[in-house]
C-alpha cells in the first residue's frame, strides 16, 4: 500500500514539473470561433463555362488560422459529355488582417471527387463513376459585412487526378474557377 502511494505521489509530481514546462506554437489565450455558409463556383471544364453550388465551414483559431470541409457539386451536366462532376475535401487557410473590412485570406482544399457518367439509350437509364483526387489552392477577397457575415470572392485553380473518361482527361476537369459566397459564424 505504502508503495502504490509512494508512486502515485511521484507520478504526481513528475507530471506537475512537466506541465510547467511545456512548449507549444501557439503561447497565451487561444481563441476559437468558427465560421459557414453557401457558395456558387463558375468554372471552366473541358472549354465550357459550367456552375456548382455547395458550402463550406471550418473552425477558426485566433482569428486567422481555419480548418473544415467544403463541397461542391453540379449545377448541370458538362457541355455534351452526359458527365457531372463534384467534389470535397478538406478546407484549411489562413486570414491575413482579419479585422480589416477589406482583408486577404489564402487557401486549399484537398479531398476527392466524383465524375458521374449517365449512359442513356433505348429508354435505359445507366452510370458508372470515376474517383478523382482534386487539389485546389486559392485566394480571396473578403469584405466584412457585420461582425457575424462577410462576402467572400475566390480565385483557385483546381488539380484533378484519376479520370478515366473516354474523352475528358484530367486537364481537360482541371481549371481556373471562380467562387463566390457569404460566410457567418463568429470571426
Amino acid at each position: 500500500m505504502k508503495t502504490k502511494l509512494l508512486l502515485f505521489v511521484t507520478l504526481l509530481m513528475v507530471m506537475s514539473v512537466n506541465a510547467a514546462e511545456r512548449e507549444s506554437l501557439i503561447k497565451g489565450d487561444v481563441i476559437h470561433g468558427g465560421f459557414g455558409g453557401p457558395a456558387v463556383k463558375i468554372t471552366q471544364i473541358d472549354g465550357d463555362i459550367n456552375y456548382m453550388v455547395g458550402g463550406r465551414g471550418a473552425w477558426l483559431v485566433n482569428h486567422q488560422f481555419y480548418l473544415g470541409g467544403a463541397g461542391y457539386g453540379p449545377a448541370r451536366e458538362i457541355g455534351d459529355h452526359g458527365v457531372e462532376l463534384g467534389y470535397g475535401g478538406v478546407w484549411a487557410g489562413m486570414k491575413f488582417n482579419p479585422t480589416k473590412l477589406v482583408h486577404f485570406s489564402a487557401d486549399i482544399l484537398i479531398g476527392a471527387g466524383d465524375l458521374n457518367k449517365n449512359y442513356r439509350s433505348n429508354n435505359n437509364t445507366s452510370n458508372a463513376n470515376d474517383t478523382l483526387f482534386i487539389v485546389e489552392p486559392g485566394a480571396n477577397l473578403n469584405i466584412n459585412i457585420t461582425d457575424y457575415a462577410e462576402l467572400v470572392f475566390s480565385a483557385s485553380y483546381r488539380l484533378v487526378n484519376g479520370s478515366d473518361h473516354a474523352t475528358l482527361s484530367d486537364s481537360d476537369l482541371s481549371g481556373a474557377t471562380f467562387t463566390a459566397g457569404v460566410m457567418f459564424g463568429r470571426f
